[in-house]
């Protein structure tokens, strides 16, 4: 490695490692993929949240670093548990204790490689921090999700343009949101969607494999299949959903869907919620409403073979959903509504659908029967989605998105 490579420090406020084991989520896998080679020029140092399963993984230790607990981090986390909410807000910003004593770890870890830039992946207050730690790096913020002010607040966008070098994002309407904002900045910026590899089966395969995923849950392959992953939220609009699968079935046309979640292993789960959607399955769709439960991502793909259409209903914001994307890498259009990112990956009525929030209920009743019985109208719209994120979500596009990206904080 040349001596006149930068360093450049990945940092990720997401708490899940990298390398990604078998439950990490999209954050994760979307920084192993940016950084599992060195740019030109460049050395990488990814710096992420420990997890026991790497003590069975073999990965470059000396590139992916992981801050390990230990006696002195256990007696500074009881130490924040006995200190009062207001004191741990003033002083770091947020007070998770386990979350102030991870990035203590990880900023104090980035010091010793005393960087030439650092890239915060998620947090703001992560990116504070180690601004202020190594003030002489070059920072970058990548930020993943839609409405920066809204999300950090205005005097944390103030600072953070005060101190960046360049903003990255996963979607396209924060950057819209800084050029109207402040006409004369002068930061490179830069979208880097997310990207999924290039699905390595062909139609007859994933037909095979749908169908055994299928059979789990004792639907045939002439069943109508929609498709739901993440988080039994209110924000998803998971009874909205129900409420039109109810209508639909009083009117004959039986819809089934498959939710691959689980609600113990959600960060801030809504069990009062949870509860109201089983109830209302028990009651009324009882025969249509099937929990796959927890599903890797490794084995994620069995899944989305067994859909004919997805569903993403959130109701105020939306990043660059990797469930979006995924779904339409194997060839199911997916019925959004037009918040966020979603509104940048779905053309309506060609690669999926859009619906209004507003109109959720109506709009996603008459767009669910017109592709249950419109199958060429089905099938044209599955073909768009597989094309279109094959064309625009390759790994190697983003790659040198980011390659050109870094080249230009220095040029």
């Amino acid at each position: 490695m040349s001596s006149d490579n930068k360093k450049v420090v990945i940092a990720s406020g997401s708490r899940h490692s990298i390398p990604p084991v078998q439950e990490s989520p999209g954050v994760p896998r979307i920084i192993y993929q940016l950084t599992e080679k060195d740019i030109e020029g460049f050395q990488f140092k990814i710096i992420s949240k420990y997890n026991h399963a790497l003590d069975d993984t073999s990965f470059d230790t000396k590139k992916y670093l992981h801050p390990k607990p230990s006696i002195s981090t256990r007696f500074y986390e009881r130490f924040l548990d006995i200190t009062s909410y207001e004191w741990r807000k003033k002083k770091y910003g947020f007070a998770q204790p386990d979350r102030i004593v991870y990035y203590t770890a990880l900023v104090k870890m980035a010091k010793k490689i005393d960087p030439d830039m650092v890239i915060t992946f998620m947090h703001f207050e992560l990116f504070r921090m180690l601004q202020e730690a190594i003030p002489k790096a070059r920072h970058i913020f990548f930020f993943r999700s839609t409405d920066l002010e809204g999300r950090i607040g205005k005097e944390n966008l103030e600072f953070l343009l005060r101190h960046s070098a360049g903003f990255l994002a996963n979607t396209k309407a924060p950057i819209e949101e800084l050029k109207t904002k402040y006409q004369n900045l002068d930061i490179p910026v830069e979208t880097i969607y997310n990207s999924v590899p290039k699905v390595g089966l062909n139609l007859k395969e994933q037909k095979t494999i749908g169908s055994a995923f299928r059979k789990k849950f004792g639907l045939s392959a002439t069943a109508f299949v929609l498709g739901y992953a993440g988080r039994f939220s209110e924000e998803k609009s998971l009874m909205k959903l129900f409420v039109v699968l109810k209508a639909l079935k009083e009117e004959g046309v039986i819809v089934h869907l498959i939710i691959a979640g689980d609600i113990e292993n959600e960060k801030t789960p809504n069990y009062e919620y949870y509860r109201d959607l089983m109830a209302f399955k028990a009651t009324h769709l009882k025969e249509q409403v099937h929990l796959a439960g927890w599903v890797t991502h490794t084995e994620l793909f069995h899944f989305y073979c067994a859909l004919d259409v997805g569903v993403l209903l959130s109701k105020y914001r939306e990043g660059n959903s990797m469930f979006l994307i995924e779904a339409m890498s194997y060839g199911v259009p997916v019925i959004a509504t037009a918040v966020g990112g979603n509104k940048e990956i779905i053309t309506s009525g060609i690669n999926g659908v859009l619906l209004v929030p507003k109109k959720m209920e109506s709009g996603l009743k008459e767009h669910i029967k017109n592709l249950y019985f419109e199958s060429v109208k089905l099938s044209t719209m599955a073909r768009n989605a597989r094309s279109y994120i094959s064309e625009n979500h390759s790994k190697e596009k983003m790659i040198a998105l980011f390659q050109n990206f870094l080249t230009n904080i220095y040029s």
